[in-house]
């Protein structure tokens, strides 16, 4: 039976701290198989974190060969724009920031979502990669 991989699920923020608490210490660093970064608080994103990607890079000498795996990647708090591209090239910028610090992958919070930037279960909007129509039945 395969193994469910472990993994501990940290911000960018707190990354630094956290990484060498948790993987310095043997019994922790056998037991998880990677590092879970949020997407956000990047020095790019819109919280004001100010956290630069090499904090990835970072990381990744300590955790020696376990991977890195970026987590809610969204443009948060901000209306779908069609035809526009400043979502799209936010997106792409802080994708290859993260490959370029040794991030192996990233999970998208909202793949798929409708004009408005929802559904949300707490009322707020993101921009997403696909944005549907409910009233075309279609995506745009």
């Amino acid at each position: 039976m395969a193994k469910m991989p472990t993994l501990v699920s940290v911000t960018q923020l707190i990354a630094t701290q956290f990484q060498h608490m948790i993987f310095t210490d043997p019994d922790a660093y056998n037991i998880l198989d990677g590092l879970a970064v949020h997407w956000y608080e990047d020095d790019e994103h819109q919280h004001g974190a100010n956290v630069p990607p090499s904090v990835l890079s970072d990381a990744h000498e300590v955790l020696n060969g376990k991977w890195i795996l970026y987590t809610e990647a969204c443009n948060f708090m901000v209306l779908p724009a069609m035809g526009q591209w400043p979502s799209a090239d936010k997106y792409v910028h802080d994708i290859l920031d993260g490959l370029n610090n040794w991030i192996t992958g990233w999970v998208d919070w909202n793949l798929a979502l409708d004009s408005q930037g929802g559904p949300s279960w707490i009322n707020n909007t993101s921009d997403a990669p696909i944005i549907v129509s409910n009233k075309l039945w279609s995506m745009l």
